[in-house]
């Protein structure tokens, strides 16, 4: 099995993939939920996240092992939906990785991956927190954090673009920018955030992502 620190799928989706997508999350806005109205985030000064959406509950949105706050009937919605995406991440991320395909698979009780959305402009270059994406911890027994990996794949940008920002050696921070088509991976234990961005009022940024657990059988896990 492949370990790395940072990778990416080249031809993850198509352009004409990535531009279908975009519609369809953008015609499923109803769904989308303030980033405000989770629990955890209302402790937050407001201007910080207005402009802040997920189309698809993320577990470091919850707090632990809470799963009655899981939308059971929009997770099934999005893989309706977006089955094509879905097929494309289930089949790609094992070859990439170098596990059999048919060890991969979605937690039966955690979010599928999803949607981060940031729509219209909202307080310009605020610094994000730096973090590592070990939630999984958690709300799952006996897991070796070393083997959680984070996935983005940049659905629509703003003229600005969109990055990453990870600290390396020597606390040196470094920016990673996103490009279309392509499924960037980094390792979960990176420290990280997402990179400062001005968005005009007219303007999106919607990136598909997630998470990737390889437990000790090989097995495929991929969750929001």
């Amino acid at each position: 099995m492949k370990k790395f620190l940072f990778s990416e799928i080249e031809n993850f989706i198509t352009e004409k993939e990535r531009q279908e997508v975009a519609t369809k999350v953008m015609s499923l806005k109803d769904d989308w939920k303030w980033i405000g109205d989770y629990p955890k985030y209302k402790v937050l000064e407001e201007d910080l996240c207005v402009n802040q959406y997920l189309l698809g509950d993320a577990i470091y949105c919850l707090y632990d092992k809470d799963y009655e706050s899981i939308n059971v009937e929009l997770r099934e919605k999005l893989k309706k939906e977006f089955k094509g995406l879905y097929l494309n991440l289930i089949t790609k991320l094992p070859k990439h990785f170098g596990v059999d395909i048919k060890g991969c698979k979605f937690y039966d009780d955690l979010p599928v991956p999803g949607f981060h959305v940031f729509h219209g402009s909202g307080e310009d270059e605020e610094p994000f927190e730096w973090h590592q994406d070990t939630s999984l911890a958690n709300w799952v027994d006996n897991i070796y954090q070393d083997m959680i990996y984070s996935f983005v794949s940049p659905i629509l940008l703003p003229k600005t673009g969109g990055t990453l920002e990870w600290i390396g050696s020597l606390n040196k921070e470094n920016i990673m920018p996103y490009e279309y088509g392509k499924l960037h991976i980094w390792h979960g234990l990176l420290k990280h955030r997402i990179g400062r961005h001005t968005i005009a009022d007219d303007e999106s940024r919607i990136t598909f992502q997630g998470h990737v657990y390889i437990d000790n059988n090989k097995l495929m896990h991929v969750f929001f």
